[in-house]
């Protein structure tokens, strides 16, 4: 089973307003989604993250970010398979517009 869970906004906090530019600031870590995550990797899920962040319009802009996530989430041992710049088919769907990660997070 595929799960999609939202960088900024659910494994992060969002720091910088939505539908602007990526930046090199991350918000806090949101240690009770990482767990969650962490916990679905074991059960076998496949975990997409997706962003902005990675938009292909932004050209090497995004490849410095999908740098700078990559590193990120290796370095705090935040588990993923791949990335994703929009949401896209899977199972579940976890952002902070649609399904909120404190509700995800008690499930």
């Amino acid at each position: 089973m595929e799960i999609m869970i939202d960088f900024d906004g659910v494994i992060v906090e969002q720091v910088t307003p939505r539908n602007t530019l990526p930046t090199k600031i991350i918000g806090e870590i949101s240690w009770a989604v990482v767990e969650k995550m962490r916990f679905l990797k074991k059960q076998g899920y496949t975990i997409i993250i997706f962003t902005g962040r990675l938009d292909a319009e932004l050209g090497e802009l995004a490849l410095e970010q999908f740098a700078l996530l990559s590193d990120f989430l290796r370095k705090h041992g935040i588990p993923f398979d791949r990335f994703y710049s929009k949401p896209w088919r899977v199972s579940v769907i976890v952002d902070d517009i649609a399904i909120k990660p404190q509700d995800w997070i008690k499930e």
